[in-house]
């Protein structure tokens, strides 16, 4: 049994699942949740229960007199959900609500995945660092000011350091000019995080995941949140490329010879010789292997105009609205 948990005034959404307490849940979904002794004492993860049923650990241990459990007054981390909940709370922060700060980075590694993707890996300069979600994205901001958005391809599941994936094709000029510099001089100004796509996953709602060529390394530090979280939940990862060298990475098959609960599909967007593989457009591929996708969730990532036109047919095929995940969909 999962709960779903309202939060105000912020209008968070937490799913808790049975004999989990509301705090717990907060901080698995990474959410900033205020609290300190976690021994329902302190009082600091109190709140106020507007909708629902609740029940603790120890009841005979909650510090709250009579008179507040009267007005609803809980302490969140011993109070578990026995019904879906509308709470107040004051000072909780959403993961995609983190602040957006601008910081000198060093480069660390860099190593060529293919022929037109490099692999660096950044750390912060200084004490201070970008403090990022999976899923999210940063700016990186050359010597003339111009910036450019590429996805953070790592989880941040422990360390300070940020993980990209750099397409440089000719032609790219900011690419091209970033690396330069960064050869010089080894460092980089990066703004971030931004987006809003998370890993947010809806109980018993199976995860279709569609990666557009470098679209990929998004679609990398997603899943290494699942795991991180240990998500059970079936995953099934759609990669579309135009050549087959530009499948720059083996991960998707060790994910899937590693987590049963994990698929992968590779898709090439022309047919080519020698290619026994799924081709064609790529939401074409998505619907036959699932032809109903009422009760799934999608995170998808690419060229903003593949995401969307894959994302207005899958609705044909019953994807919601409400379970789309794209940064495609702010713009």
């Amino acid at each position: 049994m999962t709960y779903v948990v309202h939060i105000k005034p912020g209008n968070h959404t937490l799913y808790v699942n049975e004999g989990e307490s509301v705090l717990d849940a907060a901080l698995r979904q990474e959410f900033i949740f205020p609290y300190s002794c976690q021994s329902a004492v302190c009082g600091t993860c109190s709140g106020t229960v507007l909708q629902g049923e609740i029940e603790y650990y120890d009841p005979e241990a909650v510090e709250l007199s009579d008179d507040e459990r009267e007005a609803g007054i809980a302490l969140f981390c011993s109070a578990m959900p026995t019904s879906d909940l509308i709470i107040e709370v004051e000072g909780v922060i959403a993961p995609s609500d983190l602040p957006c700060t601008i910081l000198p980075y060093t480069l660390s590694h860099q190593e060529a995945l293919s022929q037109k993707m490099q692999l660096l890996i950044l750390s912060p300069s200084d004490e201070d660092h970008i403090h990022y979600r999976a899923g999210q994205y940063v700016n990186l901001i050359n010597s003339r000011g111009q910036k450019q958005a590429y996805s953070i391809a790592n989880a941040p599941t422990g360390g300070r350091q940020i993980e990209l994936h750099l397409r440089h094709a000719p032609g790219n000029e900011f690419t091209q000019q970033l690396l330069v510099e960064l050869n010089a001089d080894k460092t980089i100004t990066i703004e971030g995080p931004l987006g809003h796509v998370l890993f947010q996953p809806k109980p018993n709602t199976p995860i279709i995941m569609l990666a557009g060529g470098s679209g990929f390394a998004q679609m990398k530090s997603l899943f290494e949140q699942s795991t991180y979280l240990n998500n059970q939940l079936p995953i099934h990862l759609f990669w579309v490329v135009r050549e087959l060298e530009d499948f720059y990475s083996e991960l998707p098959q060790q994910w899937q010879a590693q987590y049963p609960h994990f698929k992968f599909t590779p898709v090439l967007s022309q047919s080519k010789d020698g290619w026994s593989g799924a081709s064609g457009r790529v939401y074409e591929v998505i619907s036959q292997h699932y032809p109903d996708l009422s009760k799934h969730q999608m995170y998808a990532s690419g060229p903003p105009e593949m995401v969307m036109q894959t994302l207005q047919h899958l609705q044909q095929h019953g994807l919601s609205r409400n379970l789309m995940y794209a940064d495609a969909l702010a713009f």
